[in-house]
C-alpha cells in the first residue's frame, strides 16, 4: 500500500510564484513574490498586479493614417464623446544642444523632410516596468530602454523612429539616397538584402546603415555599449515605400505607417517627446534637431459651406451645428468673398473634397439622423442606338419564329471565299488582315453567308437533319482607300424543315416562299416591297430569289441558294441526311432597312359594316408575275377596297397557249355604312381596264 506521511521542511506564508513566471518582471527575478502584508483575502491579483487594462484591436483603413496612433484614436473619441481632448505630453521643449551631422536628401520628393538630433552620455539598459507593460500589450517584444522609446512612440503619436549607434556611423554625415547597384544591407532580423535603386536607403559616408521606412541595419543598432545615438525622425513619400519593402519582402510597424503617409507638421512634436524620453529612461544629453524642411507646408484648403455640405448629405442641419462638429475635428472654417473655406490640419491627409467634410458631418452627428427621403431626380433611361434597336428587333423576331443565332469571327480564308464565289477574289476586291492569327483567318469578311455556311457544313457533318441559322454582324468592304463597315442581318434553312418532323408537319425541304414568309412575318413593320433580282449573282438561284427595296434601295437578298454552291459547301456531308437538299438564304443590309421602318402601329376600329368580295379570274401572259396584277389594282386606289389575294393559279386544258388563269379576291369595305352593289360594280369595271393595260390580262369568260 502506499503511506501518507509528513517530511520535515519549512512552510512558506503569503508566498506565490516568482514574478518571472508570471510575466510582472524581465530577466530571472530573485526568490519568490511576496505580497504586501495588508493585502486582502479574495484580491483579484489582476487588479493588484495591474493587468486589467482593455486592449482594443482596430481596423485602421487606408484614408485614415492619422488613428495609427493612440494619439489619432484619443481625437476620434473625444469628437464622438464630446469631451476634451488631454494634451499628453504638456509643453516640451526642443533640445538646444549642438546640432547633429549634416543631412543631404537626393531628391526632396522621395524624403520631403528628414530630422535628426545627437544625444550623447546614454546609459543602455532595461525598460521600467510601465513601460514594458505598455509595450507588451500592443504585441511589442521589449528590447531595451532606446528602441522602447522609440517603439513606445511610434504608437503613441504615430511617427516612425530610429536610433543609429552614433559610433558606428562613418565619415561624420547622413545621405538620403537611391540605393546603388551591388550594395547590400545586414538587417536588424539577421538577414542579408541584396539592394537595388528601387529601394531608398539611408547611408552614411560608405555604405547604406538603413533601408529608409523599413527596417535598419545590424552594424549600426544600438547595444549595450552605446553611449550616443543618432535619432532619426522622417517622412518619405508613401508609394516609394510601399515598392522598396515589396522588393525585398519585408513589412515593419514602420514601413506599415509610411506606405499610408506621415504627418509631416507633427514630425517636431514626436521628435521633441522621444528625445525627451530618452533623455528621463537613459539619461544623456540632446542636442538641436537638424531639419531639411523647417516650415511643413499646409494642407490645402477646401472651399464648402454649411449649405453645399447639406445638399450633399440630404439634410437640413444648421449652419451652426456644422461648425461646431468641424471645430471639433479641428477644421477651421473661414468666411471670405468667394466663400466658407475650411483648413484641415496637417494630420487629415484624406480631407480634400466637400463630400470628405460631408462624410465627416456625417459621421460624427449620426447616419441615423439623416432623413430617409426618395431623391427627386429620377434616373435618365439609357438612350439606345436606332441601329441597335433594330438589329436586336429583328433578332428576337427570328428567335421567335423558331431560329438559331450564330455567332462567327468577323475573318475567313482565302479558300472558303474561292468557294462561296465560284472563283479567286478578284485582287483589291477584298480586306486582307496584315497580322492574321493563321492563315484561316486571312480575310475580312465580305457577307455573313460564309460563317453560316461554315457552321452548315459543320452541323450536317455531326448529323444534323436540318437548321435554321442566323448571324447578325459586320461586313467589310474596300471603299476609297480605306474599309466601309456594312451591318447585315443573314440566315441560312437547310435541311429539313422543321428538323424533326412530326405527325402534323412532315420535313421538307426549305424554298422560296418558307424564307419569303419568314422575313415578311419579320419586316411587318417596315416599308419595304419585293422585286425580281436585277441580275444574276452566282450566289441565289435566278429563278428562285427576289430582292427586297425599301425607299427605292436595295436592302437585301433572298431565295434559295444556287445548286453549284451548295454542291461546293456539301451541305450535308458526303451521303448525309442533309445531302441533296435545297438550301434558302438571305442577307439583309439593316442600315437600309432602318431607313424603311415605320412609325409605331396605331389601332383602328374594325368596321361594324358587312363586307362585299368579288372574285375576278383573270387570263394573263404566262410571263406575268402576280406581283404585277396585284400592283395595277393597288395603284388605282379605291376608296373602300381593303384586301386583294390570291385564290387560285391554274395552266393546262381549257387555258390558251402562252396564257395563265388567275382567280383574285377583292374585298371591300366602309367603316361608315354598308355598301351597295351598285358601287362595287364600278370599282370592277376601273379594275379591268386598268389590268388589260398594265399586264395584258382579261377577264375570263
Amino acid at each position: 500500500g502506499v503511506g501518507a506521511g509528513a517530511r520535515p521542511g519549512r512552510v512558506g506564508r503569503d508566498t506565490g510564484p516568482p514574478e518571472s513566471e508570471l510575466g510582472l518582471a524581465q530577466g530571472e527575478s530573485a526568490g519568490i513574490l511576496v505580497l504586501p502584508p495588508d493585502t486582502p483575502l479574495g484580491t483579484d491579483f489582476a487588479a493588484r498586479a495591474g493587468k486589467c487594462d482593455a486592449v482594443l484591436d482596430l481596423d485602421v483603413k487606408p484614408n485614415r493614417p492619422d488613428c495609427l496612433s493612440h494619439l489619432g484614436l484619443a481625437r476620434e473619441l473625444a469628437v464622438s464623446f464630446g469631451l476634451p481632448l488631454k494634451d499628453p505630453w504638456g509643453a516640451l521643449a526642443a533640445p538646444t544642444g549642438p546640432e547633429a551631422y549634416p543631412v543631404s536628401v537626393a531628391d526632396a520628393a522621395e524624403c520631403p523632410r528628414y530630422m535628426g538630433c545627437l544625444i550623447e552620455g546614454i546609459k543602455v539598459g532595461p525598460s521600467p516596468q510601465w513601460l514594458v507593460r505598455r509595450l507588451e500589450a500592443v504585441g511589442l517584444r521589449p528590447i531595451n530602454n532606446i528602441v522602447d522609446a522609440t517603439n513606445y512612440v511610434l504608437f503613441e503619436a504615430g511617427q516612425p523612429l530610429h536610433a543609429f549607434d552614433a559610433d558606428l556611423l562613418q565619415g561624420g554625415r547622413i545621405e538620403v539616397r537611391d540605393a546603388r547597384p551591388g550594395e547590400s544591407i545586414l538587417a536588424l532580423d539577421g538577414k542579408e538584402y541584396r539592394l537595388t535603386p528601387t529601394n531608398l536607403v539611408i547611408a552614411d559616408a560608405s555604405r547604406p546603415v538603413a533601408i529608409a521606412g523599413v527596417i535598419g541595419g545590424q552594424p549600426t543598432a544600438v547595444s549595450d555599449k552605446t553611449t550616443r545615438i543618432f535619432l532619426e525622425v522622417a517622412g518619405f513619400r508613401p508609394g516609394r515605400i510601399r515598392r522598396s519593402g515589396g522588393a525585398i519582402g519585408v513589412r515593419t510597424d514602420s514601413s506599415y505607417r509610411f506606405e499610408r503617409g506621415i504627418d509631416a507638421g507633427g514630425m517636431p512634436a514626436a521628435a521633441a517627446r522621444a528625445a525627451a524620453l530618452i533623455v528621463s529612461l537613459a539619461e544623456g544629453r540632446a542636442g538641436a534637431f537638424r531639419d531639411t524642411a523647417p516650415a511643413a507646408p499646409p494642407r490645402k484648403p477646401v472651399t464648402a459651406s454649411p449649405e453645399e455640405l447639406n445638399r450633399i448629405l440630404g439634410t437640413r442641419y444648421p449652419a451652426e451645428r456644422i461648425e461646431t462638429v468641424l471645430g471639433r475635428l479641428s477644421l477651421c472654417m473661414e468666411k471670405t468673398a468667394q466663400g466658407c473655406v475650411v483648413h484641415p490640419p496637417s494630420y487629415r491627409a484624406d480631407l480634400e473634397t466637400p463630400s470628405d467634410l460631408a462624410e465627416e458631418v456625417a459621421r460624427h452627428l449620426g447616419y441615423d439622423a439623416i432623413p430617409d427621403e426618395a431623391s427627386p431626380v429620377s434616373l435618365p433611361v439609357p438612350e439606345v442606338p436606332p441601329l441597335h434597336e433594330c438589329r436586336e428587333l429583328l433578332c428576337d423576331g427570328l428567335c421567335g419564329l423558331g431560329w438559331c443565332e450564330a455567332y462567327n469571327y468577323d475573318f475567313v480564308s482565302v479558300p472558303e471565299l474561292e468557294r462561296f464565289l465560284g472563283r479567286p477574289p478578284a485582287p483589291g476586291a477584298q480586306l486582307a488582315v496584315l497580322n492574321p492569327i493563321s492563315e484561316d483567318w486571312a480575310l475580312l469578311r465580305p457577307t455573313l453567308l460564309v460563317g453560316l455556311l461554315r457552321s452548315a457544313a459543320l452541323n450536317f457533318n455531326r448529323g444534323a437533319a436540318g437548321l435554321r441559322l442566323f448571324e447578325a454582324g459586320r461586313a467589310f468592304l474596300p471603299h476609297e482607300g480605306g474599309a466601309r463597315e456594312r451591318s447585315l442581318l443573314s440566315g441560312i434553312l437547310s435541311g429539313l424543315q422543321p428538323a424533326r418532323p412530326n405527325w402534323k408537319r412532315r420535313g421538307e425541304a426549305p424554298d422560296l416562299y418558307e424564307v419569303k414568309g419568314t422575313l415578311e412575318t419579320l419586316l411587318r413593320g417596315f416599308a419595304v416591297r419585293w422585286q425580281e433580282p436585277s441580275a444574276p449573282d452566282g450566289i441565289f438561284h435566278p429563278g428562285a430569289s427576289l430582292e427586297l427595296l425599301a425607299g427605292g434601295a436595295c436592302a437585301g437578298k433572298a431565295g434559295v441558294l444556287h445548286p453549284e454552291l451548295v454542291r461546293r459547301w456539301d451541305l450535308g456531308g458526303a451521303g448525309g441526311r442533309g445531302a441533296g437538299r435545297e438550301t434558302a438564304a438571305f442577307e439583309l443590309d439593316l442600315e437600309v432597312l432602318l431607313r424603311a421602318r415605320c412609325a409605331a402601329a396605331r389601332f383602328q376600329p374594325f368596321s361594324a359594316f358587312p363586307s362585299v368580295a368579288r372574285d375576278l379570274s383573270l387570263l394573263a401572259p404566262a410571263a406575268t408575275p402576280y406581283a404585277a396584277l396585284e400592283g395595277a389594282i393597288r395603284e388605282l386606289r379605291l376608296d373602300g377596297l381593303q384586301c386583294v389575294e390570291l385564290l387560285d393559279l391554274f395552266t393546262g386544258k381549257g387555258i390558251p397557249e402562252g396564257r395563265k388563269s388567275w382567280t383574285v379576291r377583292l374585298t371591300f369595305s366602309r367603316a361608315d355604312r354598308t355598301l351597295r352593289d351598285a358601287e362595287v360594280q364600278e370599282a370592277v369595271d376601273r379594275i379591268l381596264p386598268a389590268l388589260r393595260a398594265a399586264c395584258g390580262a382579261e377577264l375570263r369568260s
